[in-house]
């Protein structure tokens, strides 16, 4: 292993940067956007638990978790198939094909918002008032929309474009957040606006051209796409019945404040989201590419060379919240009894850990074009979820919700590299 730049321990970018040494110029800036991404949504996060009643941020906890729900829905169909079938396509077909990806895009956010009026009577004792209910519609279509351009920018390379669009969409909005505070005047429909507002002029920055696509290119697009897609809509759906379905059980069992207590104290384990999601992004891009050229093997050679190079970094956080986290949390919510929780922290960690080391394996099944493993994989974990939340949360409150996602991070875990393997003896004969 090559030694550490001199100058790596100077800060925590430097440290990053050290560890993602051998990456290649675009993808230490896809690194460098992801950190501007995920430490301004932690800052976010941060900001609203702490100066938010803990009541309000439960809810807040309950909408991002919708928010997100619907937002995998879409990726599954968009996102995830244009990653893998962009760089196939003649350069001729390549703007047509992002012109359908945006309609359908803006279309599949638009048909699930039916599912909000369900949502909003299920937990309307919850306090969803109806400024709320009317402002999150808008919210979630900026939300799906810039997430749209990110990946766009992300297969165009077009990282300047994709670190602007996250500056004002997510640095902005804690900023902004943080004036709030400062001004003595923040609740939850304010911080719905200011999401809204902000993704729309985060998108601005990366639009591409909309071409004028006939219904039979459209529906061509979305027929290739959901081909593919359908197994990821699966999957999200499944994976809908492992983490989330804990914390709306805990939120329809416990009620809002104890789903906000555990929404703070998980933002402390939010930090992976960091390393996370920059090596996944990357690997979709690099992943590929190297699948056209080299076959199965070499991927799979590439990806745990992308997630393995940050393991050392993770692990070491991962480690220092663990065992000065607590610590942190009582000086940082001097209104909650950090005491009665001081084992949540280390077991969202050992959960973290789980989905990070998940994360290769799934890329390196979605890029095959195996997503069906993925799915059955989630829909193993999604019948233990099933069987067991409510007796874990009614057992084990907040704890129970920890407890349950980490086991279903293990049982997807075995799966998915039981196949792997099998795969491998098989010498891939099977793709």
């Amino acid at each position: 292993m090559k030694k550490l730049n001199k100058f790596a321990f100077n800060d925590i970018f430097g440290l990053m940067e050290s560890l993602y040494a051998r990456a290649n110029t675009k993808g230490k800036h896809f690194f460098y956007d992801q950190a501007i991404y995920s430490l301004s949504n932690f800052a976010t996060l941060f900001i609203l638990a702490r100066f938010m009643t803990t009541a309000e941020y439960g809810v807040f906890t309950l909408l991002n978790t919708m928010m997100l729900f619907i937002l995998g829905f879409v990726v599954s169909l968009i996102g995830m198939p244009m990653q893998v079938f962009y760089h196939h396509l003649e350069d001729s077909e390549k703007s047509k094909y992002l012109s359908s990806m945006f309609i359908l895009n803006l279309l599949l956010t638009i048909i699930s918002l039916p599912f909000l009026v369900i949502f909003y009577f299920l937990f309307q004792n919850m306090g969803l008032g109806v400024a709320i209910f009317l402002i999150f519609p808008v919210t979630l279509i900026f939300y799906t929309t810039q997430e749209y351009y990110r990946r766009v920018a992300m297969l165009d390379m077009n990282t300047r474009g994709l670190i602007l669009s996250d500056f004002i969409s997510s640095f902005l909005r804690a900023c902004v957040i943080a004036l709030c505070v400062f001004a003595f005047y923040l609740d939850l429909s304010l911080v719905l606006i200011i999401y809204a507002v902000l993704l729309f002029l985060g998108s601005l920055t990366i639009l591409t051209r909309i071409e004028k696509i006939s219904l039979g290119t459209l529906k061509n697009h979305f027929i290739k796409n959901y081909t593919f897609g359908r197994w990821k809509v699966l999957e999200h759906f499944m994976y809908s019945l492992t983490t989330p379905i804990y914390l709306f059980v805990a939120a329809a069992y416990l009620g809002p404040e104890l789903l906000g207590i555990y929404g703070s104290i998980e933002i402390f384990a939010r930090f992976s989201n960091l390393v996370m999601t920059s090596s996944t992004n990357y690997s979709f891009t690099e992943g590929s590419k190297k699948l056209k050229k080299e076959g199965p093997a070499a991927l799979y050679a590439l990806l745990k060379k992308i997630y393995g190079r940050l393991i050392p970094f993770l692990l070491a956080g991962s480690l220092l919240v663990i065992l000065f986290g607590n610590k942190l949390l009582e000086l940082i919510y001097p209104n909650i009894v950090i005491g009665e929780y001081y084992l949540l922290l280390p077991l969202l960690m050992v959960r973290i850990l789980l989905e990070y080391f998940n994360q290769p394996i799934k890329v390196f099944f979605s890029l095959i074009n195996k997503p069906e493993i993925v799915f059955v994989a989630y829909l193993l974990s999604a019948i233990f979820s099933i069987i067991v939340a409510f007796l874990l949360i009614r057992a084990y409150g907040i704890y129970g919700i920890a407890l349950g996602s980490m086991m279903t991070g293990l049982i997807v875990l075995l799966v998915l590299y039981y196949q792997y393997f099998k795969l491998k003896r098989q010498g891939w004969t099977a793709l």
